[in-house]
């Protein structure tokens, strides 16, 4: 497998930041594709979360390793990510929205991909193209927009639509903005231990098959 490094990264909480990159590392297995997961947030909200699972989980067989990864020292970051560089798999971030950190801007320099999880309102996009603006100055990354939690009823709303059309408008240069993620309980209550079922498959296949025709290519 050829390594790449994929940071799931934003400007703005609440975006869903580590649900995407958590759904995406089970995708990722699920195709048989092979995976490390680093939580560099200062909340560890993944290692977290398996924590507990594994508590209710004890005996379960881990899809992938999910560690912690320290961003206190920037030269300490700066060897990590090279070594990481050699790693026959996919390594996936989970970064916090901080664009302007510099040890974690030595993460954003060696990614090759950036899947950032935006919605239509106008905070989000502000947020969203901001982040952009700043994270290509820093990275050569590919980067792909999530769609996140998007209300399917509400897309209907003829300003929802004006708000979707702004979006690709003001974010489209930056990158690719894949298909919307639908707001759903399946998408919101993910698992770092539980392999994907049909209705998660299901939730999250068209936004995540850019992303995977960019990987395997």
């Amino acid at each position: 497998m050829q390594n790449k490094i994929i940071v799931c990264v934003g400007l703005k909480g609440g975006g869903g930041k580590s649900t995407v990159c958590a759904n995406l590392a089970l995708h990722l297995i699920d195709q048989g594709i092979p995976v490390i997961v680093y939580d560099a947030d200062i909340q560890q909200t993944l290692v977290r979360h398996r924590q507990r699972e594994l508590v209710e989980n004890p005996d379960a067989e881990l899809p992938y390793q999910l560690l912690p990864f320290s961003t206190a020292d920037a030269e300490s970051v700066k060897a990590n990510m090279a070594k990481l560089k050699e790693v026959p798999a996919i390594v996936l971030f989970d970064c916090p929205g901080n664009i302007q950190d510099a040890c974690l801007q030595h993460i954003y320099e060696v990614a090759d991909m950036a899947v950032v999880p935006t919605r239509y309102d106008s905070d989000n996009l502000d947020a969203t193209v901001l982040f952009a603006d700043m994270f290509t100055k820093i990275s050569k990354a590919k980067m792909f927009f999530v769609p996140n939690c998007i209300n399917a009823i509400e897309e209907r709303r003829e300003e929802i639509k004006n708000a979707r059309d702004i979006a690709y408008k003001m974010i489209g240069k930056y990158g690719f903005i894949t298909s919307r993620i639908k707001q759903s309980v399946t998408v919101k209550c993910y698992s770092t231990i539980i392999p994907h079922d049909s209705y998660h498959r299901n939730a999250v296949k068209f936004a995540f098959e850019p992303i995977m025709e960019y990987i395997c290519k």
